[in-house]
């Protein structure tokens, strides 16, 4: 289903829109990472997972950042 057609209502095709939307929430929870791990430092445990997913949050982000940019014909990330 085409949300926005190939120039989008917000002048981008809707995978970029995907892409950096995707992009900002990931940035986002990765702030609120820093809050949750800072909270959950008397638990081990818990606080290990969180750090977890902070890493796969981040490894994430630099994942989508080579799409966008490949989705942008920019090269050079290569």
């Amino acid at each position: 289903m085409q949300r926005n057609g190939a120039n989008g209502r917000y002048g981008i095709d809707d995978l970029t829109y995907d892409l950096v939307t995707i992009l900002h929430n990931k940035s986002k929870a990765l702030e609120a990472y820093q809050r949750y791990i800072a909270d959950a430092r008397t638990h081990g445990d818990i606080r290990e997972m969180l750090e977890r997913f902070r890493r796969e949050d981040l490894d994430q982000v630099s994942q989508l950042r080579v799409c966008l940019s490949d989705v942008l014909g920019d090269d050079s990330h290569h």
